[in-house]
């Protein structure tokens, strides 16, 4: 039963990213991390000549990057088996745990199993490489490692995991630390001791001994960037940079584009993330409320507390910085499938019909996704290929691209720089060009000498006319499909 569970899972997956193909954008951002460390392991990182609005020093968490470094190239290509590779590890901690637990048995392995490979955060999610399955794997590590009296372990041993994961979630993923440390005081409370709150401590030390201090007060000095920086423009994530423009659009027409929205519509669509995630949350917490008290506090907290910071991170305004809250039930699905193996009884039928209800659910959702994520535009496309082709004998230039997104691509695979950041250290340096365009873009490319413009002619239809009438571009503009290439005035490079 337990093969039949993984195979049916990781064959769905596999599925998945094949469905998602060429729709990545953080791969060819940590492909050149990957790349940059290999060529050092000195800390900073340093990617010189690649993002024009950011520090060259990447303070962004290590750890994923340098993980990749030491793996064949050719997986970074193929980042969805990447990620699948990883969150095989989070769920062999998670198997190996139930069994030395006494909780499993073939019925709650294949809960486990089944549960985590078709959530459908996952699924969808992990098609491309991302730093957030490995501080899931460590989040999952530390949990787990705070109750070693349940698999028997010494409590220092427990203690001792717990501490060195704690270090490697701050080394791993930004969103996640924030997580675990709004599950700490929880955690205390549920275990009646303050050792996760010692492990935090320990943790600390370790990632600075690890690092170095100076490393680490700049991994600090970025986080704190980030946040100022979207404590300010949350209210225009997900805009369009030049039709909710104040110079060259209307900033007003950017609700129904924002991710965060305004009105009774952006609840509903909040509320759609919320439920449809992670399915399978929903006929437990029923069972879990109507028919079951005795559950393990710590495990049920952990589910709480994550989805309680993913609804205040949706829909209270102070805590949007924090990142979009839906990422959040990332994190939901260990504690989801923990709790159905801790539950599950054969005998019992509203938990039978429960598990089958969640199960049903899951493949519902599924279907729902397997459209959206094959309508996802390709971040790569033939026709981008070829100008690809044409400025690798190009002298170095500095580009400006858009949508920005193209930008990681273009910084990956040519050797030219690009008008974009938002990586670490260097956020105040994209308030003019992101999320939307406040400056005229004649004082935008002048301040940074842009010497080209590649934009996508769909995305932007009004964009030619805006560079011709600022005197931005003179002569042909090269067509290729809906890609356009022009040369900049304010650049000192021809093509």
């Amino acid at each position: 039963m337990i093969i039949t569970a993984i195979c049916i899972g990781i064959a769905i997956r596999i599925a998945f990213i094949f469905r998602a193909i060429d729709s990545g954008v953080d791969d060819y951002y940590w492909q050149q991390v990957a790349k940059g460390f290999r060529q050092s392991r000195q800390l900073p990182l340093r990617l010189p000549g690649k993002y024009l609005m950011e520090d060259e020093r990447q303070f962004y968490p290590p750890l994923y990057g340098l993980l990749l470094s030491f793996l064949p190239s050719q997986l970074w290509r193929w980042g969805g088996f990447t990620a699948l590779l990883l969150e095989l590890g989070t769920l062999g901690v998670l198997t190996v745990w139930l069994v030395a637990s006494g909780l499993g048995d073939e019925i709650s392995l294949t809960i486990v199993v089944s549960g985590y490979l078709l959530a459908p955060v996952l699924v969808t999610y992990n098609s491309q490489l991302n730093s957030r399955l490995l501080g899931q794997l460590f989040l999952v590590v530390w949990v787990l490692a705070l109750h070693p009296e349940i698999i028997r372990v010494d409590e220092m041993v427990g203690i001792g995991i717990a501490s060195l994961a704690f270090a490697m979630i701050l080394l791993s993923h930004k969103m996640t630390l924030q997580l675990a440390l709004i599950l700490l005081i929880p955690l205390c409370i549920t275990g009646e001791h303050l050792t996760p709150a010692f492990t935090v401590f320990v943790g600390v030390i370790l990632a600075i001994l690890m690092v170095g201090p100076k490393f680490f007060i700049g991994q600090i000095r970025a986080h704190y960037d980030i946040l100022r920086f979207w404590h300010i423009h949350w209210p225009f994530l997900g805009c369009h940079p030049l039709n909710h423009s104040p110079i060259y659009g209307d900033p007003d027409e950017r609700y129904a584009q924002t991710y965060h929205g305004q009105g009774i519509d952006s609840v509903i669509n909040h509320l759609k993330q919320i439920i449809s995630y992670v399915p399978a949350v929903w006929p437990l917490a029923l069972i879990v409320i109507f028919d079951y008290s005795e559950v393990p506090a710590w495990v049920l907290a952990w589910l709480v507390v994550t989805y309680s910071w993913a609804l205040g991170t949706l829909f209270i305004p102070a805590f949007r910085c924090l990142g979009g809250g839906h990422l959040y039930l990332y994190n939901a699905v260990p504690p989801t499938v923990l709790l159905w193996a801790c539950i599950y009884k054969p005998q019992n039928q509203l938990a039978e019909i429960g598990l089958y209800t969640a199960l049903a659910l899951t493949l519902l959702v599924l279907a729902f996704a397997w459209r959206v994520v094959g309508n996802r535009p390709r971040t790569m496309d033939d026709d981008l290929e070829v100008l690809f082709e044409q400025l690798k004998d190009k002298p170095k230039m500095n580009m400006a691209v858009l949508p920005t997104q193209i930008a990681e691509p273009v910084a990956c695979l040519t050797q030219h720089a690009v008008l974009w950041g938002a990586h670490g250290l260097g956020f105040t340096k994209l308030e003019d060009w992101f999320p939307v365009i406040k400056l005229n873009l004649s004082e935008i490319f002048a301040k940074w000498e842009i010497d080209t413009v590649l934009w996508d002619a769909q995305w932007a239809p009004s964009l030619e006319d805006i560079l011709r009438e600022e005197s931005l571009i003179d002569g042909e503009v090269l067509h290729q499909g809906r890609w356009r290439l022009a040369r900049c005035n304010t650049g000192r490079i021809s093509l």
